[in-house]
């Protein structure tokens, strides 16, 4: 019971973590776009 909450709770720290860097991607992404428009 115990590995299986401690399973869990690393699944949902990883899933955060990935939509972060998601969210930072897409973020850079539209910078970049942007800033070449500028130029």
């Amino acid at each position: 019971m115990l590995l299986t909450l401690e399973a869990s709770e690393a699944l949902g720290t990883v899933s955060y973590f990935l939509t972060s860097i998601k969210k930072l991607f897409v973020l850079v992404m539209w910078v970049l776009r942007n800033s070449t428009l500028i130029e």
